[in-house]
């Protein structure tokens, strides 16, 4: 038993580790001023809206229909910083996703 309980401090150590390694700071802290409010993605040729979601105070929450399955991703912006053609961006963000279908849920990423 003293080995299994070594291999999960050693795991759980490496998660700590990962989590709290250092991402490049863009220009602004959190996320853009811009993006607040509800979000959808919507499949012109299916007539269809495939996710719905919620962005605020620099965290956000989507929800919806993917390969079959239902998913949801939801996370916060660490920063960002204007793109070089007229309306992008580039940000940095942590996020999970969770799905229901077998093997496609990961997190947390940054």
């Amino acid at each position: 038993m003293a080995p299994r309980q070594a291999l999960i401090l050693a795991l759980a150590a490496c998660l700590v580790a990962a989590v709290t390694a250092e991402l490049p700071t863009l220009e602004n802290p959190g996320g853009p001023p811009f993006l607040e409010g509800a979000v959808f993605n919507w499949n012109a040729s299916a007539q269809t809206t495939i996710s719905l979601g919620l962005v605020a105070n620099g965290s956000f929450s989507v929800s919806g229909v993917d390969e079959g399955g239902l998913f949801s991703v939801f996370g916060r912006y660490l920063s960002w910083q204007c793109g070089e053609e007229a309306g992008t961006y580039t940000t940095v963000l942590q996020f999970e996703y969770m799905s229901n279908v077998p093997g496609k849920s990961h997190g947390p990423k940054q």
